[in-house]
């Protein structure tokens, strides 16, 4: 995906990457702190872990794109290597809050589990 409405697809695809990566780290955060806040949100931050993990790629493509129409700079280096430096982060986001579900599931079995 290059383009949406006209514009460059990175520009939205990167806003929903730089809000939804520290939102998730935060609540990841207050579900290890706080077990009693971990019931039911720790369902919701495991979705939004793996969701932005699969929007980077597609952020760092559609940027790959984007730096071909705007030309090289400085700027942009630093840039692109931020974005591919952030899937890896975000993997040990992932990792951390599977480790921190499956350690609520060990401690409360069978609570609190999603429904279907």
């Amino acid at each position: 995906m290059s383009t949406f409405n006209g514009l460059p697809a990175h520009i939205l695809l990167n806003h929903f990457v730089v809000v939804l990566a520290p939102l998730t780290a935060i609540l990841a955060i207050l579900c290890a702190l706080w077990p009693a806040a971990r019931r039911r949100p720790i369902w919701l931050v495991l979705p939004l872990a793996v969701g932005t993990l699969v929007l980077i790629p597609l952020t760092t493509n559609s940027g790959g794109w984007l730096a071909a129409r705007v030309g090289p700079s400085p700027a942009l280096t630093t840039h692109e290597r931020f974005g591919d430096t952030l899937i890896y982060i975000v993997a040990g986001l992932v990792a951390t809050v599977t480790l921190l579900a499956a350690v609520h599931i060990r401690v409360h079995p069978g609570a609190d589990l999603p429904h279907r």
